[in-house]
């Protein structure tokens, strides 16, 4: 479980390398939301070539595994990477930034937030509403649909309702984003 051991160290270790980044899925649910278990971390990053090396120094073999070709690939591809801490387990899901207008304006407006006593970068809670509701039209799971409704629950009159309905029928989530607000959707 990455919370709240091994938090303060992996954004150290981000903190430390001078890569923008955000904390996103289940990390920006807690944050925004409720307090659940996760067993990993999902970061988005806006990585450059130039900034692969520091990435890998950041997180140290033997300790880290951490692939340069699936960075590299991923770089290319707009895709994800991780690295795993070998005697934990942890595993950090690093999504590269693309130029795709959401990731775009999910960066922008990321904030500066306390997650289990950590300072550091999270997607707004708006955007990790749009980011769940995404993965819930990929693939439906409960689990999005509670962190959602903890997010509505617990932030219900601190959201920007306009920007969330306008960028949910950007992205095809308005239905979605509608079932979520009626209340269909129960926390965890």
């Amino acid at each position: 479980m990455v919370m709240p051991d091994e938090l303060p160290m992996l954004v150290q270790m981000l903190e430390e390398t001078g890569i923008p980044y955000a904390l996103t899925g289940s990390l920006a649910s807690m944050a925004w939301g409720q307090p659940r278990a996760t067993y990993d971390a999902d970061v988005l990053v806006d990585l450059r070539a130039a900034d692969i090396d520091k990435l890998i120094h950041a997180f140290p073999s033997p300790g880290w595994y951490l692939d340069r070709d699936a960075i590299v690939e991923a770089l290319r591809g707009g895709g994800e990477f991780n690295a795993i801490h070998g005697a934990t387990g942890t595993k950090v899901d690093f999504w590269v930034k693309t130029n795709r207008p959401a990731d775009a304006m999910r960066f922008a407006r990321r904030r500066r937030a306390t997650v289990a006593g950590v300072a550091c970068w999270v997607l707004s809670p708006e955007d990790t509403i749009l980011a769940k509701l995404e993965w819930i039209q990929a693939a439906p799971s409960d689990r999005q649909k509670a962190d959602v409704a903890g997010i509505l629950a617990a932030q219900a009159d601190k959201l920007d309702f306009d920007y969330l309905r306008e960028w949910a029928e950007r992205l095809g989530a308005r239905e979605l984003l509608d079932e979520a607000l009626r209340g269909g959707w129960r926390t965890a």
